[in-house]
């Protein structure tokens, strides 16, 4: 029965069984993919209609199968192998939707991209669709270098061809992507491609003044809501080092702020996943991370919690108003889109006689379309700028990004050490902003590059320049001023877990309480000693326990680090000496997060 049978059976009112309709639509989706489209797109159309709590996996899920049909079917106009062994399976339809195994949406999107053009050129100019030899690829690949492609072009087509060729089954003997004709023109084409194309420049950093307008965005309490809400997403991509796609792949419910910081999972992200070999990795801001004194942490996540819609996505599509959300989910391209809203209507930062920041209403920053001049990728990667601009070593700098997930041995090592270095590089960066020292940042150049971005738009170069340009000069080296940290977590936050001493009048430990406790590794039996009743480490966390009045160096093997700064400071000793470490042994913060879970 074929597909006008079927239609022909409906229209007419013939009286057709279920196994007929069945057989034949399965003999239909097994001799042509493609068939599967309209129930896809109905499926997309239906779920416009409601919004569920995965609703970012379903969409995914969504395009992956779309994706994965339409290159099947290139696969299955070559009659490529592999088309024999789908059509001879129980459940063809299901065999097409998996043909190009985990491979994202966005992956199987461009291969089809790259690959389309390709098969309509050679259907023209050749009468088939499938490249017979070499030198088919040779020749479409001269008529896109005389057409003036871009750089990349060839190699996208190249890795669709390997995509297609792989996912086919095509022996290795008649594999045209490793052909050495194909290989060495591609080689040729693409150096010359480079060359004629002016170098690749980096993205422009995000002056001070910025991050700082940020922060007093998010306190801003007459500023639209959710435009507080993104200014603080926009801090996060910038202290965390994310990209666009890892917001959109931040858990919500797993959002936590202590005295320690905040701290977030990443589920589904480019790197991160069901289908990735590290399925989720998490990312950490020190508490005391701020330029101004504002507590845009606790201001920014106090927004968040009152968008509280159950979903495995963080940005909802803003309203017209910006006074709220729709409550419906965007793509990450949206991400950047709403951070050239933020900066259009961000307004400059003033610093007055008494010490506080305020925004200058009257001061825009990125005024006459500049907003432009930032990207979204530009935030990923200050900090680790700033950081490199510091001295930070590159192994430091590598769990920034979160590069060094491989080389630490998986997600779980990564996870014992990155709250650490990531907090101890985010403390040194926000400190040295603030202070100077120990050794100034400075941003002379990037300051001039904005100037002449702007003197390109309206010759208000100078006048923009000096708005961001807010690090004091004199006396002493360039900062923004005031003491570090520029503010403390207050001790009646929900269970604290400070660095910081226990304010006066705070709760303790009682007098009758043993003075310390020791907590117990679990696989390793390491021995660690802390203050009982001081210790962010709560005990009833812990799974091995003992409690003491009296300890001797017998009985452990190291002290909580920040139970020991505690300790330094009561007998009066500096307690710096501890807080540049960077010994290979595990932190309290560190124990904190190991032995709870053990």
């Amino acid at each position: 029965m074929s597909l006008q049978d079927l239609h022909g059976s409906l229209v007419q009112g013939k009286s057709v069984g279920t196994s007929v309709l069945q057989a034949a639509y399965t003999k239909l989706v097994s001799d042509q993919p493609l068939a599967l489209l309209p129930s896809l797109q109905r499926k997309e159309r239906a779920a416009l209609k409601f919004q569920d709590a995965s609703e970012r996996a379903r969409k995914e899920s969504e395009s992956r199968v779309r994706f994965a049909v339409l290159l099947g079917g290139f696969v299955r106009e070559a009659q490529l192998p592999v088309v024999a062994e789908i059509a001879a399976l129980a459940s063809p339809e299901a065999g097409w939707k998996r043909l190009f195994g985990t491979r994202r949406s966005k992956t199987l999107r461009n291969r089809y991209r790259a690959w389309k053009p390709f098969r309509d050129w050679s259907a023209t100019t050749k009468g088939y669709h499938w490249p017979q030899r070499a030198g088919d690829l040779v020749e479409y690949a001269e008529e896109l270098y005389e057409s003036g492609c871009g750089k990349t072009a060839l190699d996208a087509l190249q890795a669709a061809l390997t995509v297609l060729e792989s996912a086919g089954k095509v022996r290795d003997s008649e594999l045209l992507s490793g052909d050495t004709l194909w290989v060495a023109t591609l080689r040729s084409i693409t150096s010359d491609l480079v060359a004629a194309h002016p170098p690749r420049k980096p993205a422009e950093l995000p002056t001070v003044a910025t991050v700082v307008a940020l922060e007093l965005s998010v306190c801003q309490e007459t500023l639209p809501l959710y435009f507080r809400a993104m200014a603080w997403v926009f801090l996060l991509m910038l202290w965390c080092s994310l990209r666009a796609d890892d917001v959109q792949g931040l858990l919500p419910e797993s959002m936590l702020l202590n005295g320690v910081g905040f701290s977030a999972t990443l589920g589904k992200t480019k790197t991160t996943g069901p289908d990735r070999r590290v399925r989720d990795i998490k990312i950490f801001v020190a508490r005391e991370t701020s330029l101004t004194g504002c507590d845009w942490l606790s201001e920014g996540l106090a927004i968040w919690t009152t968008f509280s819609k159950p979903r495995d996505y963080l940005v909802l599509e803003a309203k017209d108003d910006w006074s709220g959300s729709t409550g419906r989910a965007v793509d990450p391209s949206a991400l950047t889109l709403y951070l050239r809203h933020v900066l259009a209507n961000l307004r400059g930062p003033l610093r007055r006689p008494n010490g506080q920041w305020v925004l200058n209403l009257q001061v825009r920053l990125y005024p006459n379309h500049l907003e432009s001049y930032i990207t979204a990728h530009a935030l990923r990667d200050w900090l680790a700028s700033l950081a490199a601009a510091l001295g930070v070593p590159k192994p430091d700098r590598d769990f920034l990004g979160r590069w060094s997930i491989g080389s630490a041995g998986g997600s779980a090592d990564y996870v014992r050490t990155s709250r650490e270095v990531v907090q101890r590089v985010q403390d040194l960066v926000a400190k040295t902003l603030v202070t100077g020292k120990p050794r100034p940042y400075l941003e002379h150049q990037a300051l001039d590059r904005l100037a002449e971005a702007m003197n390109l738009l309206d010759q208000n170069g100078a006048q923009v320049r000096a708005h961001h340009d807010i690090l004091r000069k004199l006396p002493g080296a360039p900062r923004l001023g005031g003491e570090w940290p520029t503010f403390i977590p207050g001790a009646e936050e929900e269970e604290l877990v400070s660095v910081h001493e226990p304010k006066v009048g705070s709760q303790s430990a009682a007098p009758t309480q043993p003075k310390y406790f020791i907590t117990v590794s679990k696989h390793t039996g390491f021995r660690r000693l802390h203050l009982n009743g001081q210790c962010y480490v709560k005990p009833f966390k812990c799974r091995s326990v003992s409690y003491h009045d009296v300890v001797d160096g017998a009985q452990i093997d190291a002290i909580c680090r920040d139970c020991k700064r505690r300790v330094r400071r009561e007998t009066g000793e500096d307690p710096q000496e501890d807080s540049s470490s960077t010994s290979g042994t595990s932190s309290g913060t560190e124990a904190a997060e190991g032995e709870a879970a053990e």
